[in-house]
């Protein structure tokens, strides 16, 4: 099979997956993988509605929340995300696990865009306290903490 047939027969799965949620759209299950699959094509746009509806399915599913918050971001990308769409989002994240490495990621973030300095060292410093301090994740973080808002 070629890469033309591989494409097709993809996008055929995916229209496929999606017309059935139109007819059964209470699948949070299916409304994820769409997103997933929404992702993979390129659709941004339509994975953050996916996403979103299976979040609006499944309210206190992390994992779904998680999701949507990310593709919020990459249906924005390469500008800034709405702080709007994104914050409630990622409080939600936070209000069910307050120490969700992306969601305090995210939120340092949004405190930062918002000028928030105070709050976004909060949340990245919380961060800190969730990742390994041996990762390139935990260096990185606090030399950008550190540039950002020096000790005193």
């Amino acid at each position: 099979m070629d890469s033309a047939d591989r494409e097709q027969m993809i996008r055929g799965m995916v229209d496929r997956l999606a017309e059935r949620l139109r007819t059964s759209p209470d699948d949070a299950d299916g409304w994820a993988r769409l997103g997933r699959a929404r992702i993979v094509l390129g659709e941004t746009a339509l994975a953050k509605e996916a996403y979103g509806k299976a979040a609006a399915l499944r309210p206190d599913d992390v994992g779904f929340l998680a999701a949507w918050a990310d593709s919020i971001v990459a249906a924005s990308e390469p500008a800034p995300p709405n702080a709007a769409e994104l914050s409630p989002v990622v409080d939600r994240i936070l209000a069910r696990a307050p120490n969700h490495p992306r969601a305090l990621w995210l939120a340092g973030a949004l405190a930062l865009s918002a000028g928030d300095l105070a709050a976004a060292k909060a949340r990245w410093t919380s961060l800190l306290d969730v990742l390994d301090p041996n990762s390139v994740q935990y260096v990185e973080l606090k030399k950008q903490l550190e540039a950002l808002l020096p000790a005193k």
